[in-house]
């Protein structure tokens, strides 16, 4: 884990990474589930774009809108197989990815 998470492109000593790593690992061991690490993943992209809001001229609003608005229907199609398949309130919130 220590040497993957000083792993290039994410440099030497990226606590968020060892952090993302570290979590995922412990779900998979727990849970037998990729959903949380899956979940950490999207909200690191969703962290990612909320960045380009600076950017006033350009595409990137543009694709960040989009990819926003991508995520939202998948957190509906995640909530809606979840429902069906019966998962645990606990699980179901697992699968959602939000960032302020």
């Amino acid at each position: 884990m220590e040497l993957l998470a000083k792993a290039p492109p994410y440099g030497a000593g990226s606590e968020y990474f060892h952090d993302y790593l570290e979590q995922g690992r412990a779900a998979v061991t727990d849970r037998r589930s990729f959903t949380r690490i899956e979940r950490l993943g999207r909200e690191a992209e969703l962290r990612y774009l909320r960045q380009t809001r600076y950017a006033t001229f350009g595409h990137e609003p543009l694709v960040a809108f989009f990819l926003l608005r991508e995520n939202e229907l998948r957190n509906l199609r995640l909530l809606f197989a979840a429902k069906l398949a019966g998962l645990a309130d606990e699980e179901t919130q697992d699968l959602v990815a939000y960032v302020e």
